[in-house]
């Protein structure tokens, strides 16, 4: 033992005589893409055995000095967030090595407000993206109370899914329930729901995610229940995490039963993976002190498992130590002994827990201690090699277009993936475009949107041996095509001409403002500024409508406060279907409260008008006082919709012997008599062929259709009215291989090049395939035969 002190203290001194000579930097951020504070960022040597560690500023970015040499990274995070482990990472002398984190949850959302009626039961249902479920976070809105937490199955009543754990809400209100790897374990798409009750089962309140940030659903994939009653529009301040990228959390215990001063402390695990990755511990009494962590075979005395790392510690705050899969190696069932001490031999305070892993204890000082186990935090791979996936990055998402009835957005991945967008007019989705080709740069087109419509969309993307790349809710607003209602809604007049305050009166003004703050379009908005005060008020404008009709409203809003949380000032929008001018009336239909910190991002709201007359409102709130609260509105739009109908039939693809089903078709809607279309959308048919064409405006219109190897045919003088209409059918001649919707020579030359192939052969080509037997044979030249010389309608 005292030669072991003595080589560790010469490696400390030979460690503290050493320079940094590099770095490692980058930023950590939300899956909402906003940087993260104090998130504890370690850097373990795979030469010397040395851990780094740096915590993020207030903008989530941070920089670890160290010397140079290849290190395991992770990420420790006490509540939110699972821990996150990046390998192989290469620090050269005298550079830095940029490295970006994107923390991930399977259920992560903000938690500023709590239920200001108290209850005895809350619910979040969520999807599960992994194998087993490790923690759960929640707050509560009074300090010091004990709530119990359980895992369902499907809805809130459903079967549970393992133990109940406990979860306590200290002086922050903060608390996390944590199983082991495998005690509740789910099945990776299936529905589960979280339930948190008091033990008592009395009256408790805990956090929604409201406001909204940007006008996004802070999780897609699931809704609240609050004493049985569903919420679809509401989510609890929760996060739940997931095993979910080949590693096993199997040791997850949080200290609750204070600690003892020791000289050493070595907990007994199952090893359930292959190899160790990390551990967390949290140790007191002493600052500015180095300890070695190490793995052995027997309590004392015990063989040396695989690399020994050293970390500095500080009082009452976590540290962690990393591994790269195959530098502890593991096997799956066999006891363990985590070794904790310092390199100088001398004592310290270490937390431990009640009772919390049955398939181990604690040794304190060489003496096993029954009922008691080291709070802490153990990782492992779950099978070594190929198990652990690194984590699919995805960054700079953005809608590069919209017009009224399409957008195209672009994002970046840091492996070539394919490309997905779910979306709809609300969560969940309804919706979804795919592109099965692997890119690093992804662009997809949304078609066929209706005209000023917010729009809800996520993307993700998938790599072989990575975990998938998800990014969180996003929306966008579509052009209108109906014209605006409403006087001066873009404040272009530089005064508030058609609207009235209430509440707080301001201006309206010309930028820069503050922030450099410009307008949306053109050169004025209407804006709310207060030094050291709260503010609550906005605008409304009275319009005349038809009773019955939809009316839809959207305005873009800016928030900004300073030296005070930004959720402190909200924005929303309203319309009052009835007229009235009162803000706080019952019946006006507001969209929820959104935070659209230091970014314009527009709002929507929609609404069926009750009497002659619509109100819409803007309106902004400050809960506090600030150095600065700040709001802005610009580009207020009210249309109204126009009803539309479906148009559906029947496509024949001539001399078609396979399936319809999934064939591509093109259809323009144009204009009777014209060749220009007014839309253009690709259908896909059905098994029978069908098809259907939705939101059409009424009028009459020629519809033409157009498939891969099939001439374009027009039906003409389709009249819509004020019902769907049925039975366009169309019959599409066969033989346009090359796509110039003519049947000639060209499209013989190109059957001749594919004749005698199938797919898989390099000569093989689909469009010449002409009746689908997945062949292209003489049956085929038939069908050119046949239609040789036919042209199809412009």
């Amino acid at each position: 033992m005292l030669r072991a002190l003595c080589v560790a203290f010469l490696l400390l001194l030979a460690h503290a005589s050493a320079f940094a000579d590099g770095w490692i930097s980058g930023k950590v951020t939300d899956m909402l893409g906003r940087g993260v504070y104090e998130i504890a960022v370690w850097a373990s040597s795979g030469e010397t055995g040395y851990t780094y560690s740096a915590s993020t500023a207030t903008d989530g970015t941070y920089t670890v000095a160290l010397p140079a040499g290849t290190y395991t990274v992770g990420l420790r995070d006490p509540f939110h967030f699972r821990i996150r482990i990046r390998y192989g990472v290469v620090v050269r002398e005298g550079r830095t090595t940029p490295l970006n984190f994107t923390l991930y949850n399977t259920v992560w959302t903000d938690d500023p407000i709590w239920f200001v009626d108290w209850h005895r039961v809350y619910a979040q249902s969520f999807i599960a993206d992994g194998t087993s479920v490790v923690k759960v976070t929640a707050r509560v809105a009074s300090e010091a109370t004990i709530i119990n937490v359980s895992i369902h199955e499907g809805g809130p009543d459903g079967p549970q899914v393992g133990p109940t754990r406990t979860l306590y809400a200290g002086s922050s209100g903060r608390g996390t329930a944590s199983w082991h790897a495998g005690e509740v374990p789910v099945i990776p798409g299936r529905q589960y729901t979280v339930v948190l009750r008091r033990p008592d089962n009395a009256l408790w309140s805990t956090y929604m995610s409201r406001p909204l940030y940007f006008g996004a659903d802070a999780y897609p994939d699931g809704y609240a229940t609050v004493d049985g009653v569903p919420m679809p529009d509401l989510d609890l301040g929760i996060t739940i995490s997931c095993d979910n990228d080949g590693h096993s959390t199997f040791y997850h215990v949080r200290h609750n039963n204070g600690g003892q001063w020791v000289g050493e402390a070595v907990q007994s695990f199952v090893a359930r993976g292959s190899s160790l990755t990390s551990v967390s511990f949290t140790t007191g009494g002493v600052s500015n002190v180095w300890f070695v962590v190490s793995v052995h075979t027997a309590p004392s005395g015990g063989q040396t498992v695989g690399a020994v790392r050293y970390v500095r510690g500080w009082t009452d705050n976590p540290m962690m130590v990393c591994w790269s899969p195959g530098e502890v190696p593991l096997t799956p069932g066999q006891t363990y002994y985590l070794r904790i001490r310092r390199t100088t031999g001398e004592g310290f305070y270490i937390y431990l827990a009640n009772n919390a892993y049955p398939d181990g204890v604690v040794y304190l000082n060489g003496t096993a201690q029954p009922g008691l186990d080291l709070g802490s935090c153990v990782m492992t791979a779950e099978e070594y090699p190929g198990a652990v996936k690194p984590e699919l990055q995805m960054h700079s998402l953005m809608t590069t277009s919209v017009t009224s009835r399409g957008a195209s957005l672009y994002w970046r991945t840091s492996a070539p993936a394919d490309s997905v967008v779910e979306y709809g007019t609300d969560t969940p989705y309804t919706q979804a475009v795919s592109n099965p080709s692997l890119t690093n740069i992804h662009e997809v087109s949304l078609n066929g949107l209706e005209p000023h419509t917010l729009y809800h969309f996520r993307v993700r993307s998938r790599a072989e041996g990575y975990i998938e790349g998800l990014s969180g809710d996003n929306t966008l607003l579509t052009l209108p095509e109906m014209p605006n209602l409403l006087v001066n809604g873009g404040f272009e007049t530089g005064t508030t001409a058609g609207w009235t305050y209430f509440g707080a009166s301001d201006g309206v003004y010309e930028g820069p403002w503050f922030k450099e703050l410009r307008a949306v379009e053109g050169r004025y908005f209407i804006g709310w500024a207060t030094n050291g005060g709260t503010r609550n008020g906005g605008v409304w404008q009275r319009v005349s409508a038809t009773p019955g009709k939809e009316y839809r409203f959207s305005a873009w809003a800016w928030t900004w406060c300073l030296n005070i949380p930004m959720y402190n000032l909200s924005v929303r929008i309203g319309i009052d279907p009835s007229g009235g001018t009162n803000p706080d009336a019952p019946g006006v239909v507001w969209t929820p409260w959104s935070v659209n910190f230091d970014r314009w991002h527009p709002l929507w709201v929609r609404a069926t008008a009750r009497s002659n007359y619509i109100t819409v409102f803007l309106q902004g709130h400050a809960d506090s006082p600030a150095e600065w609260n700040i709001y802005a509105f610009d580009n207020a739009v009210l249309t109204e919709r126009v009803q539309r109908f479906n148009v559906s039939g029947k496509v024949t693809l001539n001399d078609f012997v396979a399936s319809p089903e999934g064939i591509p078709v093109e259809v323009q809607l144009r204009p009777a008599g014209s060749t220009e279309p007014l839309r253009t959308e690709i259908l896909t048919l059905d098994a029978v062929g069908s098809y259907a064409l939705r939101d059409v405006e009424p009028g009459e219109y020629d519809l033409a259709f157009k498939a891969s190897h099939w001439l374009r045919s027009v039906v003409r003088g389709v009249q819509v009215t004020n019902a769907d209409v049925q039975g366009v059918d169309i019959l599409l001649v066969n033989g346009d291989i090359d796509g110039d919707n003519e049947v000639t020579l060209f499209d013989f030359g190109q059957l001749v090049a594919a004749f005698g192939s199938v797919p898989g052969d390099s000569n093989w080509n689909p469009n010449a395939d002409l009746d689908g037997d997945e062949e292209v044979t003489l049956f085929d030249f038939g069908v050119l035969v046949r239609n040789f010389g036919e042209v199809g309608e412009e």
